[in-house]
């Protein structure tokens, strides 16, 4: 039975995930990863699934439809003053591109086996399971990262990629690398060649085989962004718990500038705005 209308999920991701969900419930939230609980948010049922699609700690909260707009409203108000914003599918893919999530449909199909695809510590050898006999552990082809010399030349999947000038793969997925600064794409090649071209808006662009897209050395892109070295993730211990009130002043007043210039077509939106308004002028009180 297909029960997708009956529940709405959000996605509650960061580092500071952790400190905002447990504002909102009183629940033990320290069960592992991969693993499922059902507790209570803002006194809504809620299924929270450990699981993460960006590469960083948080939750996918699953609730029951009729509760969808009341979890919503709880999660922004206990959100907000730790820096928390809204982000969509695209911000989802940039991370999850960084970190080397693979996506169903595009880097991994029916027709791809788990040590292609980099995914062999899922198998369970040990078990009898159907196509067994037919998985090998040394593929011919492995799915690669390639990040290209050019990062304002961006693949969205299906461009032609040649090794040594020869046509050799297409990219199964691609986009741009917000944090790393860098134009991202996945393919499946053989070995571990050097000399590999994707071809873009009809120009073949260079690029480098990566285990993972990152960041090498400060300085400014080709695209004008001003790159930094990455900072080393705080420990779990050392999480600052919210944001000075100058720095709210900051980020809400952004906020509601960008509200002022945009026509957001989302119905909850006069409701955000009223929302962060409120939160501006008790931060400037408090300042």
């Amino acid at each position: 039975m297909d029960v997708t209308s009956a529940y709405a999920c959000y996605c509650l991701w960061g580092p500071e995930a952790p400190a905002i969900l447990e504002r909102l419930s009183d629940d033990d939230l320290g069960f592992p990863y991969l693993q499922a609980r059902q507790i209570t948010v803002a006194h809504v049922p809620v299924l929270a699934q450990r699981v993460t699609f960006v590469g960083e700690y948080g939750w996918e909260l699953y609730c029951p439809a009729e509760y969808g707009l009341t979890l919503w409203d709880a999660l922004v108000e206990a959100g907000l003053p730790y820096g928390m914003r809204p982000g969509g599918y695209r911000a989802i893919d940039s991370m999850r591109l960084e970190k080397g999530y693979r996506v169903w449909g595009l880097d991994i199909t029916p027709e791809t086996t788990p040590y292609e695809a980099g995914l062999g510590f899922a198998v369970h050898e040990g078990k009898d399971f159907l196509g067994k006999e037919a998985l090998t552990r040394e593929p011919e082809r492995t799915l690669r990262c390639l990040v290209l010399d050019d990062p304002r030349r961006v693949c969205l999947g299906g461009e032609p990629v040649r090794v040594d000038g020869a046509p050799a793969s297409r990219v199964t997925s691609g986009g741009y690398g917000h944090r790393v600064d860098a134009s991202i794409a996945y393919a499946y090649l053989r070995g571990a060649p050097e000399n590999v071209t994707v071809g873009v808006d009809g120009t073949w662009v260079e690029a480098r085989v990566e285990e993972r897209a990152r960041r090498t050395t400060p300085g400014t892109s080709a695209s004008g962004h001003v790159q930094h070295d990455l900072p080393p993730d705080p420990s779990r211990e050392e999480r600052v718990g919210g944001l000075a009130d100058a720095r709210n002043i900051a980020l809400f007043a952004a906020h509601e500038r960008a509200c002022a210039e945009d026509e957001y077509a989302d119905p909850t939106y006069p409701r955000w705005h009223a929302h962060v308004t409120r939160l501006i002028a008790e931060a400037k009180a408090r300042a």
